[in-house]
């Protein structure tokens, strides 16, 4: 398995919690980290998957 799928699916799980600690307290300070992270999760998967 590449470093970078290794890199990119807890960044991918960390930014899902933050979403869902944003939608129980109500608070919008954990989205746009949310989104940064779970952006970059998706380009280290596919970075991975595509064998770089």
């Amino acid at each position: 398995m590449s470093i970078f799928i290794k890199i990119g699916i807890p960044m991918i799980t960390t930014s899902m919690a933050m979403v869902y600690i944003a939608r129980i307290k109500k608070d919008k300070n954990y989205l746009i980290p949310a989104g940064v992270l779970l952006a970059a999760g998706f380009v280290n998967v596919i970075l991975g998957l595509a064998g770089l």
